[in-house]
């Protein structure tokens, strides 16, 4: 099961971090808490969770995009900002053009 962040799942889904929570709650074992640090949880959110969630069914080579975008790698970023606009999902978009 990929995951990705927590946050990665905001932007992806266009939820606030009180509804991501309350769909992780409503939906066991679509999460995993990977320990604290400085008093914060690390959840990651099942890929297929979220993009459910979201609404979006997308092909394998967009879908890879969502993990490599989460790990940080630039070109992922800008492509799946592009896969946003293109879905006409602006506000979703902004979230990876501008990292």
């Amino acid at each position: 099961m990929p995951t990705i962040h927590f946050k990665t799942a905001m932007a992806i889904t266009g939820f606030s971090r009180a509804t991501l929570w309350r769909r992780i709650k409503n939906h066991p074992g679509t999460s995993e808490t990977l320990g604290e640090s400085k008093g914060l949880r690390h959840t990651r959110i099942d890929l297929d969770s979220a993009l459910a969630w979201a609404g979006l069914t997308l092909e394998d080579e967009d879908r890879a995009l969502i993990p490599a975008a989460d790990a940080g790698d630039a070109p992922a970023q800008r492509e799946l900002g592009l896969l946003f606009l293109e879905l006409s999902r602006p506000d979703r978009a902004a979230h990876w053009e501008f990292r």
